[in-house]
């Protein structure tokens, strides 16, 4: 077996020590879920209040994008959904192809448990509302309940703090991709309508400019932005819908390293070595602007012989949790209360929604993990039992963000409200839920007397 060589060493024990936390940071995944998490709140009280009508009457607002002779018009709230959520779009492609290629998901051993458990946490749910809904006007809805909020789920799950297996939360973030990857399958192939052959056609070929480019070794990212932005484009007058653009534009970024000749790669160890010894300097720990600037300073290096993938996903991802997600959140929870009762909520179509996210998901993430382990395909990893996989499976029911955005396009009239009123109370359920059987299992796992049991 070849064995590494010493540039490659120091660059990987940098980068996993101190560059990639450091872009974590910045990335705030948790902070991104309270952001949701209030701006959900902001959206609800302000739909609700005496202004009411004004704030969703501007969601409705006549809205028009112009690009040369191209024209789009649509209204405030379909510019949020099908523009800005792209961008969204492009950071889950991002996210999905770096699990794939080097992540969680990249090899059969660590892939296997999470894409069991993504698939029985989809289908299942998608039964549930079948169920309820088979025969109804509804029943095209069945792909709302099938979908993860990574944000939230994560969010929840990090209060446990210590209590929950560090696997667990691997395992969580590993299984949301995958899930991901199949609300856009589902997005792609069922929720798009009126197709256009010849624009359709374009757009195939606008992708396989891109991928060409990839092909190519360009890293430069002007091409690609430019082919990208034709290929939205072409998607939104071909009848797919333009989000899956973004997913398309994601797969064609390179993931390989830019600039990783080895004299270039041991210039920028030893730039980060250097920066690395002045990091851990008194001065630096005594001066806060001093620290920053190294560390800034250790990002462009770092950034210099990083893949245009990583830097992509580290420039896009706060744009998309901090302010993309919480205007999706802002424009589509604007739900009126009293438009609303008991009774429809207890409908098939709420009832599908409701049942399909609190029971659904657990029951078929926990089901499809316990056949794959049985069955010998895949193992549980580290300190994880079937109870914390249950109780994981509950968090896995918030579906919030993509369960709005799939009812947007499955549904029409009052349907959408109401599913949207479905989504939040499941969402809710499921977060409370999720969190008291992870607590209690973890209390439980604390006595001797039950620490067979677990």
């Amino acid at each position: 077996m070849k064995k590494p060589s010493k540039t490659k060493v120091i660059v990987t024990t940098l980068v996993n020590t101190i560059l990639l936390p450091f872009n974590e940071f910045i990335k705030f995944q948790q902070a991104s879920g309270v952001l949701l998490l209030a701006a959900t709140a902001v959206s609800l009280l302000w739909a609700n209040s005496a202004a009411g009508h004004n704030f969703i009457e501007f969601w409705e607002k006549p809205f028009a994008l112009q690009i040369g002779d191209f024209t789009a018009s649509s209204s405030v709230l379909h510019f949020v959904n099908d523009g800005l959520m792209t961008l969204f779009f492009v950071v889950v492609g991002l996210e999905i192809k770096r699990e794939i290629m080097e992540g969680e998901l990249s090899t059969r051993q660590k892939a296997v448990l999470p894409v069991l458990a993504a698939v029985g946490g989809m289908v299942v749910p998608a039964l549930f509302f079948a169920m309820f809904n088979f025969g109804r006007d509804t029943q095209h809805g069945w792909g709302i309940p099938m979908a993860t909020d990574i944000a939230f789920s994560l969010t929840i799950l990090s209060l446990l703090g210590t209590r929950v297996p560090a696997g667990l939360k691997i395992f969580l973030a590993a299984l949301a991709i995958v899930d991901d990857l199949g609300a856009i399958l589902v997005i792609a192939l069922f929720y798009s309508s009126n197709l256009n052959l010849e624009a359709l056609l374009w757009g195939l070929a606008a992708f396989g400019g891109l991928m060409a480019l990839n092909v190519a070794r360009v890293h430069n990212m002007l091409p690609y932005f430019l082919l990208g932005a034709l290929l939205w484009t072409l998607f939104l007058k071909s009848g797919i819908h333009p989000t899956i653009a973004g997913v398309l534009f994601a797969a064609s970024v390179p993931h390989r390293r830019r600039g990783a000749s080895e004299p270039k790669v041991e210039a920028a160890v030893q730039q980060l070595e250097k920066q690395l010894k002045m990091l851990q300097s008194p001065d630096c720990r005594q001066d806060k602007m001093l620290r920053d600037q190294v560390l800034e300073e250790m990002q462009v290096v770092s950034s210099s012989i990083e893949s245009p993938l990583q830097n992509l996903l580290h420039s896009l991802h706060p744009f998309s949790s901090y302010v993309i997600m919480p205007l999706f959140a802002l424009a589509n929870a604007a739900i009126v209360f009293g438009n609303i009762t008991a009774d429809e909520i207890v409908q098939p179509l709420g009832l599908g929604i409701l049942v399909g996210l609190v029971l659904g998901k657990p029951l078929g993430i926990t089901f499809a993990a316990w056949i794959g382990v049985k069955a010998g395909l895949a193992v549980l990893p580290n300190r994880v039992s079937f109870t914390k996989i249950y109780g994981m499976g509950c968090l896995a029911g918030i579906g919030f963000t993509m369960s709005i955005f799939i009812a947007n396009l499955a549904l029409r009239g009052h349907g959408i409200e109401l599913a949207k009123g479905a989504v939040l109370l499941a969402s809710g359920i499921a977060a409370i839920s999720g969190y008291l059987v992870l607590l209690l299992q973890s209390m439980l796992a604390r006595r001797p007397d039950l620490q067979k049991a677990e």
